[in-house]
């Protein structure tokens, strides 16, 4: 499995998510650094707060997760583009898994709001 990776100097001029923003950060990394392992470790954390939860700070910890996710979803996306090669199936899950944390989003909002 070969990934385009950007120059280090692109990387340090532009900062990691200005860089994964325009899919330069590469498929496997924006994948599991910037969107799996941050969203595992909010659910983990919530899951794991004892007692009655602070309604005000669930949802405001709940939008700050849904904004994370929507722009990792987008540097996903992006980085799917700039997958070459053999790497076509990776860009097709990848593609998959985005739509489907679009549509769960959008039906958390909806379960916010109703």
């Amino acid at each position: 499995m070969t990934t385009m990776q950007p120059s280090p100097e692109l990387a340090a001029k532009a900062g990691v998510l200005r860089t994964a923003w325009r899919g330069d950060f590469g498929l496997a990394r924006t994948w599991w650094l910037l969107y799996f392992l941050p969203n595992a470790t909010f659910y983990i954390v919530a899951s794991l707060v004892p007692g009655e939860p602070n309604f005000l700070l669930l949802y405001l910890a709940i939008l700050a997760n849904l904004a994370w996710t929507s722009f990792t979803l987008v540097c996903v996306w992006r980085a799917s583009d700039e997958s070459k090669g053999s790497e076509w199936v990776w860009r097709i899950a990848a593609r998959a898994g985005a739509l489907i944390g679009w549509a769960a989003i959008a039906l958390i909002i909806l379960g916010l709001t109703v």
